[in-house]
């Protein structure tokens, strides 16, 4: 197993992997560090998986432009000074749909 993560100060040694599991909801790697002592990593940090196949595809590729992305999201994206005029319109909505339908009792 290697350290790949680019800022850690073990970057680039290899180390024999004792164990891989969950540990703490994070996935984590298990090795021996050279005076003997236990040590562990998040598995992202090492080579022990092989590469996403998405990024060894792309490798580092975009079919978009961040510009176009930001133009095409523009409509969409949420303001949150306008949260409050948002819920106004829709409760003005429910009201307009409770008041336009009757209310019939059967008997």
């Amino acid at each position: 197993m290697r350290v790949t993560h680019p800022f850690h100060p073990l970057r680039g040694r290899e180390f024999a992997l004792v164990v891989r599991k969950n540990n703490w909801a994070e996935h984590r790697v298990f090795f021996f560090v050279g005076d003997g002592q236990l040590t562990s990593l998040p598995f992202g940090w090492t080579d022990v998986d092989p590469p996403d196949p998405f990024d060894a595809v792309s490798a580092g590729r975009s079919a978009f432009r961040v510009a176009d992305l930001l133009a095409l999201a523009g409509p969409a994206r949420w303001d949150p000074r306008r949260r409050n005029d948002l819920s106004a319109a829709q409760s003005n909505a429910d009201r307009k749909l409770w008041s336009a339908s009757p209310i019939t009792v059967l008997k």
